[in-house]
C-alpha cells in the first residue's frame, strides 16, 4: 500500500468513531423527539379531561363537607319534615337585636360544630327552630363562597326522597342567565320564596346521570356534558345517602368553555413539568450510555497509557485492556493498545539483547583494535642510513590495511604497506595473518617477488572467504642505496629522487589470494642520499568530501612537493592535514595508511 493511500485510510478509521457516534446520538435524539410529540399529545388529552375532572371533583368534596359540616342527617330530616321551620327560625333570630344573647350556649355549639342529635332532640321547638336555621344560613353562605371561589354556574342540592324527584334542599345561581353567572338570588328571598321544600327548576329526569343514580347506580361520582338553551354544560353529579338509602343528589354545573380555560395554564404547567422531568431522565440514561461504551473506556485506555509511560509494565496493561469488551472503536483501540504494549515490551527485550550483543561486540572490536595497534610499530629508528615514519588511521574500530619495517639483516630494511579488500574485523584478521607470513618469508628469500608468490600460494590455499590483500614491498640495500620492489595490485608509490615527487609506475602483479599460480616481477630504484620514497594506501587518493569528489592523486603530489625535502614524518602529517581539509564533515571512508622513508646512505 503506498504511503499516501495508507495515511488517508489512517484517516478515515479515525473519523470513523467521531460520525458513528454523531449518527448515534442523531438517531436517540430524533426518536426522543417523536416520542415526546406522541407524550406531549396524549397527555395533553389526558391530563386536560382529568384536570378537569380533578378540579370538578375537588369541587364536589367541598360541598359534601359543607354539608356534612353544618346540616348533618338530623338537621336535613327535620328541616324536610318542617318547611316552615326556617321561616320561624328566621323570624325567631330577626326579632332578637343579638341572635348571640338569644342562645349563647346553642350558638357557641353551632359555632364550634357540637350540635349532637341528642343535644338537638332535647330542645323546645322554637331553639330546634332557631337552630335549624342558622345552621341552614351558614351551609348557604359556605356554598355561596365556594360558588363564587371555584366559578360554579349552578349548584343544586336534590332530594330524591321525595315522590315527584324535584325537591331541593338548596339551590344557587340563576339558569336565566347564560352570561353572569356570579350574580345569585339574595338568600332571604330564596328561603322566603320557599325554594325549600317547592319544586325544583331542575329536572331530575333531563340528566343521564341523575337517573342511573335513581335505577340503582353505585358510582360514587357521574360527569356528563349537557347543551340546556344553547349553552355547553358541563355536571358532575353525587349521590348522597343516609342509612344506606339514596337520599340526595348534589348536581354541580361548570361552564364547559369556562372550565376548560381556566385549567389551561395548570394543564401546560404540569405538561411541560413531566416533559422536563422526562427530557432530564433521557440525557441522564443517555449520557450514561455514552459514558459506558466512550467515555469510560477512553478514561481507561488514558490511565493505562499514562501507567505504562511511567511503569512499563505491559501485563498490567494486557489486564485493564481485557476488561473493555466494547465491539467498537473503543475495543479495537484497547485490543491494538494491548498488542503495541506485548510488541514493545518483546522488542524491548530483543533491543537490550541487542544492546548487550553489540557491547560486547564493541569490547571485542577493542581488544581487537588494541592487538592491532599494538602490531603496528610506533617506535620509528633512528638510523644515520636513513629516517622512516609511518600512520594508520582505520575506518572503522579496526582496519584491513597494515604497514611494517624490519632489518633482515644489518644492510637490509625490509619495507611493506598493503591493504586488505574490506574493512573491519575479517580484513583486520588478513591483515595480521599476511603481516606474520611476510615476516616468515622475508626471513628465507632474498627478492621481493619470490616473497610475494610464496604468499600468493599460502593465501589462495586458505582464502574461503574471498578476501584480497594489495601489497608493495620492498627491501633497501643501505650500503648500495638500491631499493628493489615488487608490487602485487598496489598504488603506484611516489618517489623523489630528482628534487620532487612523482609516481614511479612499475609493473603492477594480480592481487595476493586472488588466483594461485601468479607471478611477480621485481623493479629497482637507485636512490642517492636525500632521496625518498613515500607510499600509501588508496584510503588517501579515493578519500571523499561532502560533494562526493575524491582527494586525488595530483592533490596528494602537489601537497608531498610543497617541501618535498622535509622529513618523513613531516611529509605524512602535511598529507594527512590536507585529506582532513579536504574531507571536512564527511564520513572517512577507508583506511588511511602512509608510510615514508628518506635515505642518506
Amino acid at each position: 500500500m503506498k504511503k499516501h493511500e495508507k495515511k488517508k485510510l489512517d484517516k478515515k478509521k479515525n473519523q470513523k468513531l467521531v460520525v458513528q457516534t454523531g449518527m448515534f446520538i442523531t438517531l436517540i435524539l430524533s426518536i426522543l423527539a417523536l416520542i415526546l410529540i406522541f407524550i406531549i399529545n396524549g397527555l395533553t388529552f389526558f391530563l386536560k379531561n382529568q384536570s378537569i375532572k380533578d378540579n370538578m371533583y375537588v369541587n364536589l368534596m367541598d360541598v359534601e363537607d359543607s354539608i356534612e359540616k353544618y346540616t348533618p342527617d338530623y338537621i336535613r330530616q327535620y328541616i324536610f319534615e318542617n318547611p316552615e321551620a326556617l321561616l320561624k327560625g328566621k323570624d325567631y333570630t330577626s326579632k332578637t337585636t343579638d341572635t348571640y344573647e338569644t342562645d349563647p350556649e346553642t350558638f357557641d355549639r353551632m359555632l364550634g360544630q357540637h350540635i349532637t342529635s341528642e343535644y338537638f332532640n332535647g330542645l323546645s321547638e322554637e331553639k330546634k327552630e332557631f337552630v335549624a336555621f342558622n345552621l341552614f344560613n351558614f351551609l348557604f353562605h359556605d356554598l355561596l363562597f365556594d360558588y363564587n371561589k371555584h366559578n360554579f354556574k349552578e349548584l343544586i342540592i336534590v332530594d330524591v326522597t321525595k315522590e315527584n324527584h324535584g325537591n331541593t334542599l338548596i339551590r344557587l345561581g340563576k339558569s336565566s342567565t347564560s352570561d353572569d353567572f356570579k350574580e345569585l338570588y339574595d338568600y332571604d328571598d330564596i328561603i322566603i320564596d320557599s325554594h325549600v321544600g317547592t319544586k325544583s327548576d331542575y329536572v331530575l329526569n333531563d340528566h343521564p346521570a341523575a337517573e342511573e343514580y335513581l335505577n340503582g347506580s353505585t358510582n360514587p361520582y357521574e360527569t356528563e356534558k349537557l347543551k340546556i338553551n344553547g349553552e355547553k354544560i358541563t355536571n358532575i353529579v353525587a349521590p348522597i345517602y343516609e342509612n344506606n338509602e339514596l337520599t340526595y343528589i348534589i348536581s354541580i354545573s361548570f361552564k364547559t368553555e369556562k372550565l376548560t380555560n381556566s385549567d389551561t395554564v395548570r394543564i401546560l404547567a404540569r405538561i411541560v413539568t413531566r416533559i422536563l422531568i422526562g427530557i432530564f431522565i433521557t440525557s441522564i440514561l443517555i449520557s450514561i450510555f455514552l459514558f459506558s461504551i466512550i467515555i469510560k473506556p477512553l478514561t481507561k485506555i488514558k490511565t493505562s497509557i499514562m501507567e505504562y509511560i511511567n511503569e512499563k509494565d505491559s501485563s498490567k496493561v494486557d489486564k485493564e485492556m481485557s476488561s473493555i469488551k466494547s465491539r467498537n472503536e473503543m475495543g479495537l483501540i484497547a485490543n491494538n493498545f494491548r498488542k503495541l504494549t506485548a510488541e514493545i515490551d518483546h522488542y524491548n527485550e530483543e533491543n537490550i539483547a541487542l544492546v548487550q550483543e553489540r557491547e560486547k561486540i564493541a569490547a571485542d572490536l577493542s581488544i581487537a583494535a588494541k592487538i592491532q595497534d599494538d602490531m603496528l610499530i610506533k617506535e620509528f629508528p633512528d638510523d644515520k642510513a636513513f629516517k622512516l615514519f609511518a600512520s594508520m588511521t582505520p575506518a572503522r574500530e579496526v582496519g584491513g590495511d597494515f604497514y611494517d619495517f624490519f632489518m633482515v639483516d644489518d644492510d637490509h630494511l625490509v619495507l611493506i604497506i598493503a591493504d586488505v579488500a574490506g574493512k573491519g574485523v575479517p580484513a583486520s584478521l588478513v591483515m595480521m595473518s599476511t603481516i606474520t607470513s611476510i615476516r616468515s618469508y622475508a626471513s628465507l628469500i632474498d627478492t621481493p617477488s619470490e616473497i610475494l608468490k610464496n604468499i600468493n600460494e599460502e593465501n589462495c590455499s586458505r582464502n574461503n572467504i574471498d578476501m584480497f590483500v594489495t601489497v608493495w614491498l620492498g627491501i633497501l640495500d643501505l650500503n648500495t642505496g638500491i631499493l628493489t620492489t615488487s608490487n602485487a595490485g598496489h598504488e603506484y608509490p611516489a618517489i623523489n629522487i630528482n628534487g620532487s615527487f612523482e609516481l614511479f609506475k612499475d609493473k603492477h602483479g594480480f592481487v595476493i589470494g586472488g588466483m594461485p599460480g601468479m607471478k611477480y616481477k621485481d623493479e629497482k630504484i637507485q636512490l642517492k642520499s636525500g632521496d625518498s620514497i613515500f607510499v600509501y594506501t588508496d584510503g588517501v587518493p579515493e578519500a571523499t568530501n561532502s560533494e562526493e569528489k575524491l582527494f586525488g592523486i595530483n592533490r596528494m603530489l602537489e601537497e608531498l612537493n610543497k617541501s618535498p625535502d622535509s622529513q618523513p614524518e613531516d611529509l605524512i602529517n602535511n598529507v594527512k592535514a590536507s585529506v582532513d581539509k579536504f574531507v571536512g564533515e564527511a564520513d572517512q571512508f577507508d583506511d588511511l595508511t602512509m608510510l615514508a622513508v628518506k635515505y642518506y646512505g
